[in-house]
């Protein structure tokens, strides 16, 4: 369920520029399904897959380009 909440999530992300978070709870009235949309959004965020805007009301997509940018081992100057 879990990975099924995930792709649900990334696939909204991925066809808008950004999607407001109160939105993603719209059609949830289960509180554990709430939880699990929550954890969700944290998973994607860890992995950078999303991220989130700096007011923390709205989700935006990641490119892979720079996710593996943010990732790759930086150069150190002396």
């Amino acid at each position: 369920i879990r990975r099924q909440r995930q792709m649900c999530i990334r696939d909204r992300v991925s066809h808008a520029e950004s999607v407001s978070l109160v939105t993603l709870y719209d059609d949830i009235s289960d509180r554990s399904a709430r939880v699990a949309v929550f954890l969700a959004v944290l998973e994607l965020t860890k992995h950078g897959r999303i991220g989130i805007s700096t007011d923390g009301t709205s989700l935006y997509r990641i490119s892979r380009k720079a996710a593996a940018a943010d990732t790759a081992p930086q150069e150190i100057l002396v």
